[in-house]
């Protein structure tokens, strides 16, 4: 009975990991496809966004006199959005710690400025314009060094869950060993328990049998001591 309950219990701990590291495989193949809500996916919006108002700014500086402003505007509005995820997202904590992070954040809200003041105010000069296209190189430069020390950290995380998922399975194969050897011990043990019961069933049968044998010699036996008596 104990082997078969230890062997119950291990069936469940073999369960409850496989489930686990079946769960495990799967998010971390939905980090492999995110580029959405993730360090690398927020990071490469944002960077994505500066190169748009870049090119806009660029076509701008053909012809400042009829620019689009309505369309920078909305890069700008755009841009605005993705750079209050970086600051507000808790996806960004493991790199807050990070020289880049704080970096790209002032300097990004800084353009900010500069370009909605320059919006809104007279015609933009080239100048100005080529002024606002060289501080938009200078945060996509930051962008990349923070967007290399987002990667090397999802790396990292990814390498560790991997190691766990290693050490999980390696659990899971010597515990489903473990399971077999305790069902070998409790098949035995029944196996053995039946033929200790044949043979006590055996034994008892017989054991029956001579019983009423001399059951049947005693009455004999006695039957002739009556007979004898009488005679």
């Amino acid at each position: 009975l104990w082997l078969a309950l230890a062997s119950g219990a291990v069936a469940l701990v073999v369960a409850a990991l496989l489930v686990s590291a079946v769960l495990q495989r799967q998010a971390i193949k939905e980090s492999f496809l995110d580029t959405g809500d993730s360090l690398t996916g927020l990071v490469y919006q944002f960077d994505r966004e500066l190169l748009r108002l870049r090119q806009a700014m660029l076509e701008s500086l053909l012809d400042p006199l009829h620019m689009d402003r309505e369309s920078l505007v909305l890069r700008l509005d755009i841009l605005s959005s993705r750079l209050t995820l970086l600051q507000n997202s808790p996806v960004m904590l493991p790199i807050a710690q990070q020289a880049e992070y704080p970096a790209v954040i002032s300097a990004a809200v800084l353009l900010n400025r500069r370009i909605e003041k320059a919006l809104f105010s007279a015609p933009m000069a080239p100048q100005q314009i080529i002024e606002l296209i060289g501080d938009i190189g200078a945060i996509e430069v930051l962008t990349q060094a923070l967007n290399h020390a987002a990667t090397m950290k999802e790396a990292l995380e990814l390498e560790e869950r991997s190691r766990i998922l290693q050490r999980q399975n390696g659990l899971i194969i010597d515990l489903t060993l473990c399971q077999m050897v305790f069902l070998l011990v409790v098949s035995a043990a029944i196996y053995l328990r039946q033929r200790q019961q044949v043979r006590e069933r055996l034994l008892l049968e017989a054991t029956t049998s001579a019983l009423q044998h001399n059951e049947e010699k005693l009455v004999v036996a006695a039957n002739v001591f009556n007979h004898a008596q009488e005679s």
